[in-house]
């Protein structure tokens, strides 16, 4: 693996090139096997942004981390990481879209034309078009009559891409999910520039590269239009809310006199129907909306208001109650695995009040369920004696396992309670305990049926 230094000016050639000449694309085929052509593209993107964590906001590591751990060092390498992720989904589309590739050089120059789209620049991406015209060799005097001809371009879309991707190494969202959904944003935009490009292997359009960065943008703005929203939602802007706010719009390029255009007046009823249209990719509002959720537990419990507005954008995305309650679950467990995600706001107790709301949510689910749910224990005999049992005497941990497991297993049947089989579900298995019937004898099943109704 070749160093990079950001820091010269004829980087961008010689990382391209490392990322195609190590590009393994011999599993591809099998992960997209016989979908109708039409599909196949976004079948493809649905697994690959799964699959690399991009759609997350944990993307994998593809480009080696640096020795030395300081926070200019660790901006430096999100920056190459981000970017290696792209030419990797790039290449992978290529491959998905042609085949297998054995000219490099032309790869390559595909590449740069794509990522020069992506900044805007049209002037170089044309040039670097003219230069792909020409015949190219893979061989040492190929590569570096490349490197030479296609310097000046390089070097201009290198500066761009760091003007777009890399943050200060003192910006307090640095690598946390906010910034992955700005991140997302551009990484759908350069797939899609990267499918025109590729289909027609042609000279880029410039008003469709326009327009595409315009929608970009205007999603970008839709997200923090929502989060301010939530942030006015209880007609009062908390310090932590303020300064998220100016966090999230240094990312998406807003200047301080857009930030103040965005904000809603206290109380104003914001149009998260029109918003959520701005967003129309799915992956994008789930991850939108776990950032909207856990800004919600950032200070304090989640007010009526609050709560209310977020079941608006919910509805909004298209969301039933049992997914928004999935798509919450999976939000505190990546904080339960990620801790550190809050450390940029020093809010301890966050994961404490987002773990109590996502509580009332669930146990909402359980008690309109719970009729269903007991009827299903009472069909499971070792379930029910071992839940009877649990009410006498402390289980022992295979016993305990065992009860986790049933449970699960039944809840998986039952669609407003699959949360609980979800990533991180085990950890609200409390509530679901709590509201048991002590007794599990028929009778009691009865008794709290009707209590119930």
């Amino acid at each position: 693996m070749i160093d990079i230094d950001l820091d010269s000016k004829n980087w961008l050639v010689p990382f391209v090139r490392e990322l195609v000449e190590r590009f393994d694309g011999s599993e591809l085929a099998t992960r997209i096997p016989n979908y109708p052509e039409e599909e196949t593209l976004w079948h493809w993107r649905l697994d690959a942004l799964e699959r690399r964590g991009v759609a997350s906001g944990l993307p994998r590591v593809v480009w080696p981390k640096p020795a030395k751990q300081d926070a200019r060092s660790k901006a430096s390498w999100l920056f190459l990481n981000t970017l290696a992720q792209d030419v990797e989904l790039l290449l992978e589309l290529r491959q998905v879209m042609h085949g297998p590739s054995t000219d490099s050089s032309h790869t390559v120059l595909q590449l740069l034309m794509v990522l020069a789209e992506h900044c805007g620049d049209l002037d170089d991406a044309e040039s670097l078009y003219e230069l792909d015209e020409e015949g190219w060799t893979d061989d040492d005097a190929g590569q570096e009559r490349l490197a030479k001809q296609a310097g000046p371009a390089a070097r201009c879309i290198a500066s761009k891409l760091k003007k777009q991707l890399l943050l200060a190494p003192e910006h307090p969202l640095l690598g946390l999910p906010l910034h992955r959904v700005v991140v997302y944003a551009d990484t759908l935009q350069l797939l899609e520039l990267a499918v025109k490009q590729f289909a027609n292997d042609a000279r880029p359009d410039a008003f469709d590269v326009s327009e595409l960065r315009a929608r970009t943008q205007a999603m970008k703005l839709s997200l923090v239009e929502l989060l301010l929203g939530l942030a006015c939602a209880d007609h009062e802007i908390s310090a932590v809310e303020k300064r998220l706010a100016q966090h999230i719009a240094s990312l998406a390029e807003l200047s301080p006199n857009e930030l103040r255009s965005l904000w809603p007046d206290p109380g104003e009823n914001v149009n998260v129907e029109h918003l959520a249209k701005q967003i129309p990719d799915q992956l994008a509002r789930r991850f939108v909306y776990q950032q909207l959720v856990l800004q919600a537990n950032l200070e304090d419990d989640v007010g009526p208001q609050e709560e209310a507005y977020l079941h608006r954008v919910a509805a909004a995305f298209g969301y039933e109650d049992e997914q928004r309650l999935l798509i919450e679950n999976e939000a505190i467990a990546l904080l339960e695995r990620h801790p550190e995600l809050l450390d940029a706001f020093k809010l301890g107790g966050a994961l404490n009040r987002f773990r109590r709301q996502l509580g009332r949510g669930v146990e909402s689910a359980v008690r309109k369920n719970l009729g269903r749910l007991v009827q299903e224990i009472r069909e499971t005999k070792e379930l029910a004696q071992l839940l009877a049992m649990r009410t006498q005497r402390q289980l022992s941990e295979e016993e305990e396992a065992k009860v986790k497991a049933q449970i699960i297993d039944i809840c998986k049947a039952i669609p407003a309670l699959a949360v609980f089989a979800a990533p991180g579900g085990t950890v609200l298995l409390p509530i679901l305990m709590k509201l048991l019937p002590f007794d599990l004898m028929p009778s009691s099943f009865s008794e709290e049926d009707e209590k119930l109704g």
